[in-house]
């Protein structure tokens, strides 16, 4: 018995297809055969023009400069705000930040959210750090997080009181 022996029709509902066998020989095209000039797509022709997108229309799901979205950044969710066409995005504490203080954030400084609410973007709770300084702000809770413990992350929140008190 060959492998083309033992393979069944499988039922047409299943969607599925058995490799190397053919449903329908009259509809396959063969090499070097063209589609006949009746049902070949001409340059300029429009077969459903009824259902394509209109010229000048604007998608429906475009949103508008000056909206926000949160999304799911390494498993953190943040604000993200949109701030030009197309699709030019920012972060929400950055564009808050820099609206409070006047000026462009400058290079190699990351905002840090003195209450570790990421969505919590008012303009009292963000502080401009170097990413040093934020590492080291936020190393007793990756360690913390490391080993999993309650008592771990409660004794790292008393290290960060007494180093900033």
């Amino acid at each position: 018995m060959t492998d083309r022996e033992l393979i069944v029709d499988p039922p047409r509902e299943s969607g599925r297809f058995v490799p190397g066998h053919s449903y329908s020989p009259s509809t396959q095209f063969r090499p070097g055969q063209q589609a006949s000039p009746e049902t070949q797509v001409q340059p300029g022709q429009r077969l459903s023009p009824r259902t394509e997108f209109k010229p000048g229309r604007p998608a429906h799901n475009k949103l508008p400069v000056g909206s926000v979205t949160i999304r799911n950044r390494s498993g953190v969710r943040r604000a993200f705000v949109k701030v030009g066409e197309p699709n030019k995005w920012r972060e929400r504490a950055k564009v808050v930040w820099e609206g409070h203080h006047g000026r462009r954030l400058p290079r190699g400084l990351v905002i840090h959210h003195i209450d570790r609410d990421p969505l919590n973007d008012d303009p009292s709770n963000l502080v401009a750090l170097t990413r040093r300084q934020h590492a080291l702000e936020h190393l007793d809770e990756v360690q913390a997080a490391g080993f999993g413990s309650e008592e771990a992350l409660a004794a790292a929140r008393a290290a960060r009181t007494r180093r900033a008190g």
